[in-house]
């Protein structure tokens, strides 16, 4: 698909079915080039409900865009399973620390429901950062995702629980159907009591 010379890389059509990214992920990318560029090295994967994308405390290789489904994070600390992420059809799935740096993951990643995945891996993505017209879309990744831990670190700092917990309903809608009522309880930081009696006022 691509030959790399000096530190640049020379691509060509690929002439195979190339995936669809009408993923909202790839509105970061360039219209012109760099989405087919970018088409060459994803590969499109499917997951039945329950499948382990990335294990706690393993090294990770593949960002996932999301087309269709419904992922989790949690990870595991002093004998309790805690939710950190949900992700669901237009985000991406990655743990961020082990995939951009190349360390171990703090947490798993696991599908919910069927997923429908566009992947792509970490030696393709040291290929493609060296792309002028992409760099940007690199660097967008990035900063999406430190965007979003920062606004929950002060959603749990400053909101009331039942606010939080609008807000994340807000931004996923359907999100009930598709967790478990303790996997939202702990990725608000409050009981499942306390959910409970949010959702019945």
């Amino acid at each position: 698909i691509y030959k790399k010379k000096s530190h640049s890389i020379s691509w060509r059509p690929y002439p195979g079915k190339l995936p669809s990214i009408s993923n909202p992920c790839f509105v970061l990318f360039p219209q012109h080039g760099g989405k087919d560029l970018l088409k060459s090295f994803l590969k499109e994967e499917e997951f039945p409900a329950g499948k382990l994308l990335q294990r706690q405390g393993h090294p990770s290789n593949k960002i996932w865009f999301i087309s269709k489904g419904f992922i989790i994070g949690n990870y595991i600390e002093q004998d309790e399973l805690r939710t950190c992420l949900f992700c669901m059809s237009g985000d991406f799935a990655v743990s961020v620390p082990a995939f951009f740096h190349q360390g171990m993951s703090p947490e798993n990643l696991i599908t919910r429901q069927d997923c429908q995945l566009l992947s792509l891996n970490y030696e393709s993505l040291r290929e493609l950062r060296n792309v002028p017209s992409l760099s940007r879309a690199y660097k967008g990744i990035i900063a999406r995702y430190e965007e979003e831990s920062l606004q929950r670190m002060r959603s749990l700092l400053y909101d009331s629980p039942a606010v939080r917990l609008q807000k994340l309903l807000d931004r996923y809608p359907g999100l009930l159907k598709s967790a478990y009522p303790e996997e939202v309880a702990s990725y608000l930081g409050i009981s499942r009591r306390t959910l409970y009696r949010f959702l019945l006022l």
